[in-house]
């Protein structure tokens, strides 16, 4: 499903054009199981898509052929703080957002 997502905004992406994806809750390598418990309440309870990691978006991305250039982050640092907020709202009163 995510490599037909990124073929499909490759494909509508204006020539020259900036695609931006931001992802989060997945990383690379090992998840421990308490790791995998929170992921499962995501996509269970929360109805979350599965969600890939943003090196992985980064190959997705690559494997079009009509990306020029694509460039990963990790902004962890820089939204940390934002996101906790945002779960502690949605735990707290989900129906608000």
């Amino acid at each position: 499903a995510k490599r037909k997502y990124i073929e499909e905004m490759s494909r509508v992406l204006k020539p020259g054009g900036t695609l931006v994806v931001a992802t989060w809750c997945q990383k690379e390598g090992d998840i421990t199981p308490s790791e995998q418990k929170d992921l499962n309440f995501l996509y269970e309870e929360w109805a979350h898509p599965y969600f890939v990691s943003y090196e992985e978006y980064g190959r997705l991305m690559k494997g079009t052929g009509k990306m020029e250039q694509v460039r990963e982050e990790n902004w962890v640092k820089e939204t940390i703080t934002a996101w906790r907020h945002s779960i502690w709202v949605g735990v707290w009163d989900p129906w608000i957002v």
